[in-house]
């Protein structure tokens, strides 16, 4: 199990900037995609031929709705309609300020009529009909009425009742609307404004014939008038009443204590991600580079690399290849642009077999004469029973010492015949003639091979990937080896298993892979807080984007969480130093060490490689003579040819994934359709 989670956390580490990359995008399918359809239409067989709203506004802004709909059905197969109210609504008020808005949806019936109510996006929904029976065509009426608990008046200096009395997707014309709106105090129609949107931006007021009787307006949307400007009232009508401040007293608070308590709790873990990198993650006083003229402690390229970077292990085994040629085990040849060949040039001599296991098997068919009786010995007649037992003819492949201690007895006796027996004494001084010969020849080869193993030592890396290269052959093409990209996870779990208690600090690996996990916690309480629960009083909304910004934060927090022991900051400072040699290094001391090894050149390159600076590296050696050396025709001092190898490797293609598509949306006015 533990190894288990550590490949999950390595794996979510791993691959971590490509998780939160996916996570933004989400967010851009999930936000911004649903919201950038038009509405969809969802009237159906069905046109509104009539639409009266009825408002019992109280003192304390909570409103009785009764909204009584004339619905002409020109279709059948239907069964109803549906009516969806939204909680949430943005209001601009006339200081031309826009708010969010939660409202609390009661007692939401339909008069006379089957219905069922449920809630979808936040909004509330009312379906009205019969599951079992359709209606029929022609007019029918329906009446909903609910309670719409507004909530405390949040303007200040003026108070304003706001109204969006028809939703707006409705997806047809409707026609005859009107309302009736009884306020708790007296009103001045002048303060009275009309508007088919949220913004007070379409102001149609002009179009509205309304008219006021003390405390209650009475107002019908003039369509024939409205018509002559080439448009038809599909919109949401929104009343817009502008009243003095403190029109409106008391009221409830509508919002919640989940979404902020969700918010504190993803704060305090910000707080304690930080408190942890500061304990344990980070890093610790650096170290001096000294200048190193070999890489440190004699690592190979691969170790280097990971202990200098981490690269991806493709990288690092394309190095190790690199240093299997300088070392002489392979040579690697370009046949053709993008064609590597490699060959091996080190034959490992396969075991040779036991000389028993060369030799043809030994076989004596005998048959059964006459069965076993009183004159036979114990030791015959047991023979007997067993070689019969089957049958009248076997075949006898073992046991041969047993079976010659009896073998004259019961020839003698005429108990048995010998069918056939391929044991050959001078063919069998032959072949073992041969096999010491063969044996002699192995010894040799193992000999020579050993010397040179002595001589240029392998690391485990390279043992690992040598023996991989050349599992199908000693000569293929690179591209042809469908299976060497295996190496790639053996290399990484062999850097792993050897260096990374030694140069990672555990505490820190630790406290790494606790926060993978806090910082998904947070993505995910963030996105539960701000798409499911979203019950915050929208002055504090801020919350919601601290609390994706503190996703980010423990991210970044995340990703430089593990640090280096001390004998890791000492390797890295050789590192830094081994490197700087390799970029500053003048003529005269390459030409010393040249002259000291002839093969310096090609015992660096790999490690030039994994230090990007190869192309720096090359071009210090262009005056420089050297010892030739037989290592293909690839061109070494080329870095091109570098990055030829590394794409010329197999590695299989992986299938992308799906991707997410967004759905139409609808606007927060509410509205309806059928069913």
């Amino acid at each position: 199990m533990k190894k288990i989670l550590e490949k999950v956390l390595s794996f979510f580490f791993r691959y971590f900037w490509f998780i939160c990359i996916g996570i933004v995008m989400l967010n851009f399918f999930l936000i911004i995609l649903p919201n950038s359809k038009k509405n969809e239409k969802l009237a159906d067989g069905f046109t509104i031929e009539k639409y009266h709203v009825d408002l019992e506004v109280n003192e304390d802004n909570k409103v009785f709705v009764q909204e009584d709909i004339t619905v002409d059905w020109y279709e059948e197969n239907h069964h109803g309609i549906y009516k969806l109210t939204p909680q949430w609504l943005e209001y601009t008020g006339q200081d031309e300020k826009t708010i969010k808005r939660k409202s609390i949806i009661t007692d939401l019936i339909a008069k006379e009529e089957p219905y069922s109510v449920s809630w979808v996006n936040k909004k509330a929904q009312i379906q009205i009909g019969d599951p079992d029976q359709t209606v029929s065509t022609g007019e029918k009426e329906y009446q909903i009425s609910y309670t719409y608990d507004m909530g405390k008046d949040p303007f200040e200096g003026f108070d304003e009742f706001i109204f969006h009395a028809f939703g707006d997707y409705w997806g047809t014309e409707i026609k005859n609307a009107s309302m009736t709106i009884h306020m708790p105090k007296a009103i001045d129609e002048n303060n009275i404004h009309f508007f088919t949107d949220k913004k007070r931006k379409e102001d149609v007021t002009e179009f509205v014939d309304y008219f006021v009787l003390q405390d209650t307006l009475y107002a019908t949307f003039n369509h024939e008038k409205y018509k002559q400007q080439n448009q038809t009232l599909e919109n949401a009508l929104t009343v817009d009443i502008e009243l003095p401040e403190g029109y409106f007293v008391g009221g409830s608070w509508n919002y919640g204590w989940i979404s902020f308590t969700i918010s504190m709790i993803v704060f305090l873990l910000t707080i304690y991600t930080i408190i942890q990198w500061l304990r344990h993650g980070k890093d610790r006083s650096k170290k001096v580079a000294t200048v190193e003229f070999y890489p440190p402690e004699n690592f190979c390229s691969a170790e280097v690399g990971y202990l200098y970077n981490k690269h991806s292990t493709k990288k690092l085994t394309i190095s190790l290849i690199v240093q299997l040629a300088s070392k002489g085990y392979l040579k690697i040849d370009e046949i053709e642009k993008n064609k590597i060949q490699i060959t091996n040039l080190v034959h490992k001599p396969k075991a040779l077999a036991k000389f028993e296991d060369t030799l043809p098997q030994r076989v004596i068919r005998i048959k059964k004469q006459k069965p076993e009786d009183e004159n036979l010995s114990m030791n015959a007649t047991s023979m007997m029973v067993h070689l019969f037992k089957e049958g009248d003819v076997i075949d006898l492949t073992f046991n041969f010492d047993k079976f010659m201690d009896v073998k004259e007895e019961l020839l003698r006796g005429g108990y048995i015949e010998i069918l056939e027996d391929n044991y050959d004494e001078q063919h069998e001084a032959l072949r073992k003639e041969e096999y010491q010969k063969q044996s002699a020849h192995y010894q040799k080869e193992f000999a020579r091979y050993q010397q040179k193993v002595s001589e240029y030592p392998l690391s485990e890396y390279e043992q690992t990937v040598y023996d991989r290269l050349f599992e199908i052959g000693d000569v293929f093409l690179m591209e042809d080896h469908t299976t060497f990209y295996k190496t790639f996870d053996q290399i990484d779990r062999l850097l792993d298993t050897n260096l990374r208690d030694k140069v990672i600090d555990k505490k820190s690996r630790k406290q790494r892979n606790l926060s993978i996990v806090i910082t998904i916690l947070v993505f995910l309480l963030s996105m539960i807080s701000y798409f499911g629960v979203k019950d915050l009083d929208p002055t504090w909304n801020f919350l919601y984007l601290l609390s994706f910004g503190c996703f980010f934060i423990h991210v970044f927090f995340t990703l430089i969480m593990e640090r280096k022991t001390n004998y890791g900051e000492e390797l890295y400072a050789k590192i830094l130093g081994f490197k700087d040699f390799l970029i500053k290094v003048e003529k005269p001391k390459l030409e010393q060490l040249v002259a000291q090894n002839p093969k310096y050149f090609y015992d660096i390159l790999p490690y030039t490689y994994i230090l990007n600076v190869s192309k720096t590296w090359i071009k210090k050696f262009e005056n420089i003579p050297m010892e030739k050396m037989d290592l293909g025709s690839f061109d070494f001092f080329d870095d091109a040819c570098l990055s030829n190898l590394y794409h010329d490797i197999y590695v299989p293609s992986s299938s992308g994934g799906g991707f997410f598509s967004g759905g139409g949306g609808c606007s927060s006015c509410g509205g309806g359709g059928s069913w």
